[in-house]
């Protein structure tokens, strides 16, 4: 069993599409350490203010990590991954940007940021956060890529 580490120095993309290169190639057993950064790509820091995410670039955001080659792997296969470890940061945040996501229009005018102490101190969250896993993806045939790419662009066949 081998032992592979993706830094945060590693060239990442934004999209699930099938034609990204993988960073790195597996066989099945082996570990893979994934370094990542945030939705916004670390553009958000504890002294960030809703006054800053209007200004986010968004070119920036959804940073994966990946995709990682698994030897042997054929489109359509399950692959269980297994998280052994998640490292949480000492704070965390959430948003509401006017216009972006699946919020409905109109409802939100105002940009809104919400720190969260993960650390277990004195800033509980409202509610329960389940801190877990990230996601894993197995890569589907390109068949289905192709057309789910179409089907996000609004592209029809004919």
């Amino acid at each position: 069993m081998a032992e592979h580490l993706i830094t945060r120095d590693a060239p990442t993309h934004r999209r699930w599409e099938v034609d990204q290169e993988p960073v790195v190639r597996i066989q099945p057993g082996d570990v893979v350490t994934a370094e990542t950064d945030d939705f916004a790509g670390g553009q958000i820091t504890r002294d960030s203010t809703a006054a800053d995410l209007p200004k986010l670039d968004f070119d920036l955001i959804y940073p994966l990590a990946g995709p990682i080659h698994v030897e042997g792997a054929e489109p359509g296969d399950a692959v269980a991954v297994e998280f052994l470890e998640f490292e949480l940061p000492e704070w965390g945040w959430a948003c509401i940007i006017p216009g972006f996501g699946l919020l409905p229009p109109g409802e939100f005018t105002d940009p809104y940021i919400k720190f969260f102490d993960l650390t277990g101190g004195d800033d509980p969250p409202v509610g329960r956060i389940t801190l877990g896993g990230d996601t894993a993806a197995p890569l589907p045939a390109p068949q289905r890529i192709h057309a789910d790419a179409q089907r996000s662009r609004g592209i029809t066949d004919g």
